[in-house]
């Protein structure tokens, strides 16, 4: 789920890195005019980066497990769908801020290797906002971007709310990271789009549930904008799939 490009092996190409359903993180690397069949992406003793529940190929069933937990924390219960890699504490190296499905839960693995050489450790740590674990459910994408100009990276989430039936939608939600740099300390979020109920009108006026966000300065006029996927419900309770295009007219 919503991937991302970027240099994963210091090679001067672009990978792809994304979540899926299956629990763990995926690299796909640049190769030619394409790329590679995509992998797991492994911790530094060859283990699947993980949450909690997560998809066992051979067996061929869903599994739990509590590996991947912080030491000493609570026992957790996450559904891995999506990830995003930065180098968060800037020693050269790209660690991975993994989402949540369930439980809305953002996480941080951090990598102790060096460029082209990744040694993630075999736990998450859990990210918080406002001095509380970050939890609101169904997270589909998560993006770090300096959102405000002041040289460190934000954090904007959207999530996918009820999909399926009447239940409230999803959003698209921005926390200002307040620490110093190589620090994420996030401020109480705000939103950018709320969650509310489905519109169900005759033509789309905003997007309802399965948000996607990507955020650019789209226009060129050195601002950063909003686009966001996603499914418009309308009056017979159908969904159908829209790109919306937010422009910020606020200037730098």
């Amino acid at each position: 789920m919503s991937p991302q490009f970027v240099d994963f092996n210091a090679d001067g190409k672009d990978d792809i890195v994304a979540g899926t359903f299956d629990g763990s993180p995926h690299l796909a690397l640049a190769a030619g005019k394409g790329w590679k069949k995509p992998e797991h992406i492994l911790d530094a003793k060859g283990q699947r980066i993980m949450m909690n529940q997560y998809w066992h190929y051979e067996k061929k069933e869903w599994l739990n497990t509590n590996r991947c937990d912080p030491e000493g924390g609570p026992k957790l219960g996450g559904h891995l769908t999506s990830a995003w890699a930065w180098d968060h504490d800037g020693d050269g190296d790209l660690d991975l801020l993994l989402g949540d499905y369930d439980q809305g839960r953002v996480l941080l693995r951090v990598n102790d290797g060096k460029p082209g050489a990744p040694k993630f450790r075999e736990r998450n740590e859990i990210l918080e906002a406002d001095g509380k674990p970050i939890a609101f459910g169904k997270i589909s994408t998560l993006r770090m971007i300096d959102w405000d100009g002041d040289k460190d990276m934000d954090l904007v989430i959207s999530t996918a709310g009820d999909s399926y039936g009447d239940g409230k939608g999803g959003g698209v939600h921005l926390f200002l990271n307040t620490g110093k740099p190589g620090q994420l300390k996030f401020a109480a979020k705000t939103d950018l789009i709320a969650p509310a109920a489905k519109a169900m009108t005759a033509e789309p006026t905003r997007p309802d549930a399965g948000l996607y966000v990507d955020i650019a300065d789209a226009d060129g006029d050195h601002d950063l904008d909003m686009i966001v996927g996603g499914y418009s419900f309308n009056e017979e309770k159908k969904r159908e799939p829209y790109v919306w295009f937010y422009e910020n007219a606020g200037g730098e």
